[in-house]
């Protein structure tokens, strides 16, 4: 009776594992295989800096001075090229929402409250609060597509995870060097 028991434990441990394991493979997969979508679809483009996820793929060509932006549309990737001279702006936003990029991604007033207190109260509010999304809007000089959103977090995220954290630094990053273009220009 003693080695049925042990044995069914370990038959029972085993399955759950190989389950639980399955649906993670099954995540990573599927993450992958998109991933990999989008990077043959920007392939072809010379980039010196680029950035692909399961959901879009930035690509940037400082010689020929192009971005190329490539984005879900209906079920399929679908690529943007823009000269830099085309882009018209750049804002990070989270849930819809768009973000100061000069203050510290919390989008609060603090100005009144005491010095020891600010780190409290933002440390408090960012745990607290969970974010769907984060974009990054490209403004275009294009009647027909005047803005892409390029999508970095697409799953509910707390503002205290490493995802969420990765995840806006790589938005911020690109955003940084999108109005580094835009700056160049004038």
């Amino acid at each position: 009776m003693l080695k049925f028991l042990v044995v069914s434990v370990i038959v029972i441990g085993l399955v759950y594992y190989w389950l639980f394991n399955n649906k993670k493979m099954k995540t990573y997969n599927h993450y992958m295989k998109r991933k990999k979508l989008f990077d043959e679809y920007i392939k072809d483009f010379p980039a010196a800096e680029k950035y692909v996820n399961q959901n879009m793929a930035l690509a940037i060509n400082y010689e020929e001075k192009k971005l190329c932006v490539c984005v879900m549309k209906n079920g399929a990737p679908v690529s943007f090229i823009y000269q830099f001279d085309d882009i018209t702006g750049c804002e990070i936003l989270e849930d819809g929402a768009e973000i100061k990029t000069d203050i510290s991604g919390d989008g609060l007033n603090t100005d009144n409250v005491p010095e020891d207190k600010k780190s409290a109260i933002s440390d408090l509010l960012v745990i607290h609060q969970k974010i769907k999304r984060i974009d990054l809007k490209i403004l275009f000089n294009d009647n027909q597509n005047t803005s892409v959103l390029a999508n970095f977090l697409f799953w509910e995220a707390s503002k205290d995870s490493d995802d969420y954290k990765i995840l806006f630094r790589d938005a911020l990053k690109w955003h940084g060097i999108i109005n580094n273009i835009i700056k160049r220009k004038r």
